[in-house]
């Protein structure tokens, strides 16, 4: 059976429309509503991610490290930066590696808001690779707490 241009353009609408509805799946749904601006911790498609929306634009990354598995990430509001406390891996905004043994930045869900939801829209790109001169270590020295004069001064966790 071969279907028509308008024919395929028709299934496409249904489809999304049924995801939309969540009558077929979640299709990795989360409520728009529930994405404050600023950075956020939040489920999705069962996963715990980490989600940046500044303005029009959101962002979500996958909270793994790429060190050890179930290592939790925080964010770092002073440093604006996420962290991890086991190891020190450190990413900027962009989930790009700061520090830390990291081998590659966090891992990025492509996403679009439509009809009220964020959704999934394509493939996960994997993180940047560590720059090749290595990344500092986070903290120059200074403890890992989330008190005052810490190098997580703040600090924000994400992933729990």
């Amino acid at each position: 059976m071969v279907l028509s241009r308008q024919q395929r353009l028709d299934l496409a609408a249904l489809v999304v429309a049924l995801l939309s509805a969540g009558c077929v799946g979640d299709g990795g749904r989360l409520s728009s509503a529930e994405v404050p601006d600023g950075v956020s911790g939040q489920m999705f498609d069962g996963q715990p991610v980490l989600a940046v929306r500044e303005g029009e634009t959101l962002r979500v990354f996958r909270a793994d490290v790429h060190h050890l598995e179930g290592e939790p990430i925080s964010f770092c509001p002073v440093q604006r930066v996420f962290a991890s406390p086991f190891h020190g891996e450190t990413f900027d905004l962009t989930g790009a590696v700061v520090g830390g043994p990291a081998s590659r930045g966090l891992d990025e869900i492509p996403v679009i808001e439509q009809a009220g939801y964020v959704v999934q829209a394509g493939e996960i790109r994997l993180g940047p690779e560590r720059p090749p001169d290595g990344a500092p270590e986070p903290g120059n020295g200074k403890s890992w707490d989330s008190g005052p004069g810490s190098f997580c001064e703040g600090r924000i966790d994400l992933s729990d």
